[in-house]
């Protein structure tokens, strides 16, 4: 795999993270399961420490965003 198809890859994880945490999280929330917190936990995990390697913020902001909601 070339650079750019890693830096392609990562961005396509960190945008489907993105997609499916509020899903997740709302899942765990209607089913009060905690096989579905798991997921949800992480996911969140996986996404904070994408935005800690790459240096943006985007994860961090959805969690905050869903936090205000």
């Amino acid at each position: 795999m070339k650079t750019y198809q890693y830096k392609d890859a990562w961005q396509e994880l960190k945008e489907k993270l993105l997609r499916e945490y509020p899903y997740k999280l709302e899942v765990a929330r209607e089913l009060q399961g905690s096989y579905e917190f798991g997921i949800a936990e992480q996911i969140k995990r996986t996404g904070i420490a994408m935005d800690k390697l790459d240096g943006t913020k985007q994860f961090s902001n959805l969690l905050s965003d869903l936090e205000d909601e």
